[in-house]
């Protein structure tokens, strides 16, 4: 559960990242090319969070990382679009859909991180 913890409170760093990231790559690059890299850059802050901090690996399971965040997106928007079809007439359908997409998607960014990057 620890481990979880530390997890969670290092996307929340890489959350805060990407949304500075974004803003300040808005000025230079269009809306999706900044969004794609402010993601990257979040990407590369979470990896030695977590290699650090959470797991305390010296693996370098960096290129798995980045491929098992890339799902985990792909993870997210997909269960937000699949939950936003069954609930968009509901009162804050959007928010629970995104509440849904985050959860699943922060699930699998830990197993997988877990499991097959850092090898625990």
């Amino acid at each position: 559960m620890k481990q979880f913890i530390i997890f969670g409170f290092a996307g929340a760093v890489g959350f805060l990242i990407d949304a500075i990231a974004f803003v300040a790559l808005l000025e230079l690059l269009n809306l999706h090319i900044a969004r794609i890299c402010s993601f990257f850059i979040a990407v590369n802050a979470t990896y030695f969070l977590n290699k650090k901090l959470t797991f305390k690996s010296t693996n370098n399971g960096y290129w798995k990382y980045v491929f098992g965040q890339t799902q985990g997106v792909a993870i997210n928007l997909t269960t937000f679009e699949i939950s936003l079809y069954f609930l968009s007439n509901t009162p804050f359908g959007v928010a629970v859909a995104f509440f849904i997409g985050s959860l699943l998607a922060l699930a699998f960014n830990f197993i997988y991180a877990k499991k097959v990057v850092f090898n625990e």
